[in-house]
């Protein structure tokens, strides 16, 4: 994305060219299918349906935004890591963060 040398601290009074929001973070994906069917039964009005579901189909990972803080050379508490990427973001219910979800349902309407 960009590393540190392009972040210079600014003088004292000056404001800085970057804008604000000028920098973004990795895009956000996620391809969700359905399908269902209905089954007509011999009871009189009486129907079965099922219904396939999956989330996030293509199991692609979304990634978080990187870590927007410089490191100070006297400290070690965020050295390398201005610029990375350091972990996923979203939640697919139990699976936990950017799984692959399937779920399969039937619903007897009488």
């Amino acid at each position: 994305m960009c590393g540190p040398r392009r972040f210079l601290h600014a003088g004292l009074r000056d404001i800085g060219e970057r804008g604000r929001n000028s920098l973004r973070g990795p895009a956000f994906i996620s391809t969700n299918f359905a399908v269902g069917r209905l089954f007509p039964l011999p009871r009189e009005g009486a129907t079965l349906g099922f219904k396939a579901e999956a989330y996030n189909v293509f199991n692609t990972p979304n990634l978080a935004n990187p870590a927007s803080v410089l490191s100070n050379s006297t400290s070690n508490s965020t050295i390398n890591t201005f610029g990375v990427v350091l972990a996923t973001v979203g939640t697919n219910g139990n699976v936990g963060t950017n799984g692959r979800r399937m779920q399969l349902s039937l619903v007897l309407r009488y």
